[in-house]
């Protein structure tokens, strides 16, 4: 999002970061600014939201799957860490 903001001649100004989408609409139905969502998200809450879509720009995000460098201790966390290796074609480590 900075890198298309800054591409487009202009720095946002900040005040709110949240995850979860549903806290972001919240915020922008409060008044406390606009919010960045999924468009399917935002348009299926046309009572609480007007959305504009932004098309000009492809825009895109990045997941991380992250564990502690020695493993993850439980039988849990080991067996999702192996799934997500499999499901990624990712050997063992």
């Amino acid at each position: 999002m900075d890198e298309a903001c800054a591409a487009a001649g202009f720095t946002p100004h900040i005040a709110f970061e949240a995850s979860d989408p549903e806290v972001l609409a919240q915020l922008a139905e409060r008044g406390l600014g606009a919010a960045i969502l999924p468009g399917a998200f935002a348009e299926a809450r046309p009572e609480r939201l007007r959305t504009i879509a932004i098309n000009r720009l492809a825009l895109r995000g990045r997941l991380a799957f992250a564990w502690r460098a020695d493993g993850p201790s439980g039988p849990a966390g080991r067996a999702l860490v192996e799934r997500a290796r499999g499901a990624l074609g990712i050997g063992g480590a």
